[in-house]
């Protein structure tokens, strides 16, 4: 996948992300993801075939290290010289929290 494709799958699941923070998913059509990504419905759908298929693609993005079948060694987890990689995953962890918060409203967990 190339920049392009890579900057606009994530400006699709950042929409979703923000969706779910306000809304269930069922509640969620794929023109209000369209508007929030700023993108437009072909280009939607050039990389999802539907809004399921987009969750369970961010699904497995998010949790692909969990059920790898290789896990890899990680790296060191010192921070200390590098601010704003631990600054990046602040943020992401921000991010996920949200995401998983809708999935689990989704879901009617919480």
């Amino acid at each position: 996948m190339d920049r392009r494709q890579q900057k606009t799958r994530t400006a699709i699941y950042d929409a979703l992300t923000k969706l779910l923070r306000k809304r269930r998913f069922e509640d969620i059509t794929v023109q209000e993801i369209i508007d929030e990504a700023n993108i437009g419905r072909s280009t939607f759908y050039s990389h999802f075939e539907t809004k399921d298929q987009l969750l369970e693609q961010m699904c497995d993005e998010m949790f692909s290290h969990v059920f790898s079948e290789s896990l890899m060694p990680e790296k060191s987890h010192d921070f200390s010289a590098n601010h704003e990689e631990m600054k990046a995953l602040l943020e992401r962890k921000s991010s996920l929290r949200a995401t998983f918060r809708g999935i689990l409203k989704m879901h009617s967990v919480i």
